[in-house]
C-alpha cells in the first residue's frame, strides 16, 4: 500500500511536525489476483494519515535536520508497531514518499486534544 491507496477526506489537524489528514482506503485489488491467507489485515476503510516533512518547514521546529524528522517517524512507527492498548491507535502501515514521511493508524473520533 502507499499514499495512492487512500483517499483525503479532509484536515483533522496540523502541529509542528506535521499534518493529520482523514482518509479512506481505496481497494485496488484486481478480481484475478489471488487472496494471501497469510497477509497482514488492510486497515479499515476510515484511518487517520500524519504526513511528516523530510525537512522541517518552520525555524522554530525543535527538529531543524531532515535526518531528526526521519528518525522521529522511524521511532514513532516503531512504537506504534509494538504497543497493544485500548488508548492507543494501532499503526496499519508507515512509508515515505521524496518529499513526505507518512504514518496509517487507526482513526479515534473524539475532541480535539488542543
Amino acid at each position: 500500500m502507499g499514499y495512492f491507496d487512500y483517499t483525503i477526506r479532509h484536515t483533522v489537524g496540523k502541529g509542528g511536525r506535521g499534518t493529520v489528514y482523514l482518509a479512506e482506503r481505496i481497494r485496488r485489488r484486481p478480481d484475478s489476483s489471488p487472496i494471501d491467507m497469510n497477509a497482514p489485515l488492510s486497515p479499515p476503510p476510515l484511518c487517520a494519515i500524519k504526513r511528516m516533512a523530510h525537512r522541517p518547514n518552520n525555524h522554530t521546529s525543535l527538529t531543524r535536520s531532515p535526518c531528526a524528522n526521519g528518525q522521529l517517524w522511524l521511532n514513532e512507527a516503531r512504537m506504534l508497531k509494538i504497543l497493544h492498548h485500548p488508548h492507543i491507535i494501532r499503526l496499519h502501515e508507515s512509508f515515505q514518499t521524496p518529499r513526505f514521511y507518512y504514518l496509517v493508524t487507526e482513526y479515534a473520533e473524539g475532541v480535539p486534544l488542543s
